[in-house]
Order: C-alpha cells, then sequence, then structure tokens
C-alpha cells in the first residue's frame, strides 16, 4: 500500500462520540509508533500482529479516537506489513462464516424497512439459542453453532453508512476471510418477499455495501439480498427504506424474516449454486 514510517505519524484521527467511547488515544498513539518503528527496520510487527491487537476503551472525560477510521488505517497497514498472505489458518478457521446483519441501532429504527438485515440477524440469534452481546469490534455479536456449524453473527452499532468499520474489525478479531462474510441487507430492487444471493457485485446505492466494500477493499463477500419493493409513486428511496413496513407488509413480515434466516443456513451448509437454485426459484 506504499506506507512509509512518516505518513503513520502524521495520521491523525477524529475524537471518538461521547455515546460510543473511542480507543484510548495513548495505546494507539503507542502501537502506531511500534508501527513507524517497523517500517523503519527498528520492530518487527506482522501483519497478524496489528490483527491480534487489542485497544482500551477510552474512560469517560477522555473521549479517545473514533474507533471506525482506526479500526479501517489498520486494515491500510496490514497489507502493507509481512505476514498477511504467509499466516497459515486452521481449516475451522477459514470455515467459520461471519453473519453480518444491516441496520441502524435504536428503537425509533427497529421497525424499518432498512433495518430487515437486524431482524434476520435476530431469528439466527434465537435458532443459536444466545442473545447479542458488546463486542471489542464495534458490533454486537453471538456466538454458537448453526445449522451444526460454528458461526459469528454480527450486527454493528454504527449506523447503516458506517458499518464497515465493524464488520472490519470482526474479520480481523475472528480471523476470517471476506469470502466468508455474509452479509444480509435490504433490497430495494426486489419485490417485498424476495430473497436473492450472490457473491460479490456493487452496492447498488447502499451506503452498508458500500461501507463494507470500502473497509474490506474487497467486493468478494457473500451477500443475502432481502426483497422490500420500490417506493410508490414518487417518494423519495431514502424516505422509503426509513419507514416501517406497511400493515399489509407486516402480516408476513415474520414469514420473510424467518425465509432469509433459512436461506443463510442453506448458503452456509449447501454452498452459493445449491442455495440460488433452490430459493430463486420464489
Amino acid at each position: 500500500m506504499g506506507l512509509t514510517a512518516a505518513d503513520i505519524r502524521e495520521t491523525t484521527f477524529a475524537p471518538g462520540g461521547l455515546l460510543r467511547r473511542g480507543y484510548h488515544c495513548e495505546q494507539v498513539d503507542a502501537f502506531l509508533e511500534e508501527i513507524a518503528r517497523t517500517l523503519e527496520g527498528r520492530a518487527a510487527l506482522t501483519a497478524g500482529n496489528v490483527a491480534d491487537v487489542v485497544f482500551a476503551r477510552s474512560p469517560l472525560g477522555n473521549r479517545g479516537y473514533n474507533e471506525d477510521e482506526v479500526d479501517v488505517f489498520l486494515d491500510r497497514v496490514q497489507q502493507a506489513l509481512p505476514g498477511r498472505v504467509d499466516r497459515e489458518d486452521s481449516v475451522d478457521e477459514q470455515q467459520l462464516p461471519l453473519i453480518v446483519g444491516l441496520g441502524n441501532p435504536g428503537a425509533s429504527y427497529a421497525g424499518n424497512r432498512h433495518n430487515v438485515g437486524f431482524m434476520v440477524l435476530d431469528e439466527l440469534a434465537s435458532r443459536v439459542g444466545g442473545k447479542f452481546k458488546s463486542h471489542k469490534s464495534s458490533a454486537e455479536v453471538v456466538e454458537g453453532r448453526l445449522s451444526n456449524q460454528r458461526a459469528v453473527l454480527a450486527k454493528p452499532r454504527s449506523y447503516m453508512n458506517l458499518s464497515g468499520g465493524a464488520v472490519a474489525g470482526a474479520v480481523r478479531f475472528f480471523k476470517i476471510q471476506p469470502a466468508s462474510v455474509i452479509v444480509v441487507h435490504d433490497e430495494l430492487d426486489l419485490p417485498f418477499g424476495t430473497v436473492r444471493m450472490k457473491l460479490g457485485g456493487g452496492d447498488n446505492g447502499h451506503n452498508g455495501l458500500r461501507s463494507i466494500t470500502s473497509s474490506l477493499s474487497t467486493k468478494d463477500y457473500l451477500r443475502v439480498r432481502c426483497g422490500i419493493g420500490r417506493p410508490p409513486g414518487r417518494m423519495d428511496p431514502a424516505a422509503f427504506v426509513l419507514r416501517d413496513f406497511s400493515t399489509v407488509e407486516r402480516k408476513e413480515l415474520a414469514f420473510f424474516v424467518d425465509h432469509c434466516a433459512d436461506a443463510v443456513e442453506a448458503l452456509m451448509t449447501e454452498g452459493l449454486e445449491a442455495a440460488q437454485n433452490r430459493f430463486h426459484q420464489r
């Protein structure tokens, strides 16, 4: 990526928000200096060291650095340091899927069309038999067995357009390859009740996907696209996705969420082509 020690030392981060305490400034600064020393040949950090780093949260009154900005920058650093390609993962690590549901946090958004990804993850968590807990990756996380396979379920704590930082953080923490990331999200270009799956592709104007692609530096992750339909008339799509499902849609919503959760499990156990053949018939 062409990073130099000077680039590291000149890096600045926005302060963390009051409601979401950022990483402790002194810890981040000390680690960045160690990276700079490595690039000068005076230390020996590897990409694996960067992937494994854990920062304390800033205490109240000392807001620290914005977590998402630090995480995205460390992704660039991993690419610049040796050890990323040569690191040997276990078979279990290679197969471990990270299932991410997209949405906006907070009760006021809970019933929005934009939050169908969160709804599907809640259903999957109930199947796992676990409850979401705060995680250092800036996501709410459940670990367990789904379809008799280990899986990590994650709901970013940031708003939709900043989802990538939490996803990249979870990818680093659990040592998961982007090809094993499954993102569940709302899709305007599919009728309500329709589910489709694919690997890679563009973001089609979806800010959550755009953020994830930027943070992972690749489009090659799996997507489960949950159709919410197009807005009526000339309604702005941005306003449409932030409205709750209609009265008619809510009658079918539980069945739709269950269907999307089934699609995620099929994608895990059967692979993309077989899951597409089964679920794309509807």
